[in-house]
């Protein structure tokens, strides 16, 4: 998701009402990221390029609600 060609780790938390994101450093390891908040209880993550701006950006599937949170990426 960061752009640098390395696939990134992301995870909903289901209990936790966010999705983590973790960047690989190239070599395998996963560190930094974030935690952005979605919408209740989301149990399946996607990314796409939604806005068309060419970096791809997060969605989340919330079970609450039955909505799709998304977030744009600002990279």
């Amino acid at each position: 998701v960061d752009g640098d060609g390395a696939l990134d780790l992301l995870t909903a938390n289901y209990n936790g009402n966010s999705v983590s994101v973790r960047l690989n450093d190239g070599s395998g390891s996963f560190g930094g990221g974030s935690n952005p908040a979605v919408g209740s209880n989301p149990y399946s993550v996607a990314v796409g390029d939604v806005d068309g701006d060419g970096d791809l950006d997060l969605l989340a599937a919330n079970n609450t609600g039955s909505s799709v949170s998304v977030r744009l990426n600002q990279n």
